[in-house]
């Protein structure tokens, strides 16, 4: 990972903050007992700019274009995954204001229980509690954006009128 300053983390933390989704994936295989878990932030953006700055600063993850039919514009989308993603997440954690403790928890998940690979039936309950936990969070979080923006139409509305 690049060296970043501490504005660049504060306003990359910004980023994640607002635009991104941080959760764990759950990867099942036909050829696999059990799955496979993978942390991933994901950003996604029609502008391609945010999505190339954030993996150029970073020197993590990777950029593809997600193809959509007309009249839909194409996506951008910046992946982090698993490993990058324990060196990035201590860096701006600090600064996370909605999704500090989701990114606690994916830390915690990752620091504690290892290898994505599951090895025993109370490691997989460990890592399905931390997941719903994280999902809890990821939903309460975007409920808690779709309120602000109410609240903040209806001071729009009373200062127009």
């Amino acid at each position: 990972m690049n060296y970043l300053e501490e504005t660049e983390k504060a306003y990359l933390a910004g980023i994640v903050d607002t635009e991104c989704h941080l959760g764990i994936t759950i990867k099942h295989q036909k050829t696999r007992r059990n799955p496979i878990y993978a942390p991933t932030l994901r950003l996604t953006m029609i502008d391609p700019e945010v999505v190339w700055w954030a993996h150029e600063l970073t020197g993590l993850g990777s950029v593809h274009l997600l193809p959509r039919k007309p009249p839909c514009h194409d996506i951008w989308l910046w992946a982090v995954t698993h490993r990058e993603l324990e060196e990035l997440l201590p860096e701006i954690e600090p600064y996370l204001l909605v999704k500090g403790e989701t990114a606690r928890l994916i830390l915690e998940f990752m620091g504690r229980l290892g290898s994505t690979k599951v090895k025993s039936n109370e490691e997989h309950q460990t890592r399905l509690d931390m997941v719903f936990r994280i999902r809890q969070l990821n939903q309460a979080n975007r409920l808690d954006k779709q309120q602000m923006r109410r609240e903040y139409s209806l001071v729009a509305q009373r200062q127009s009128a």
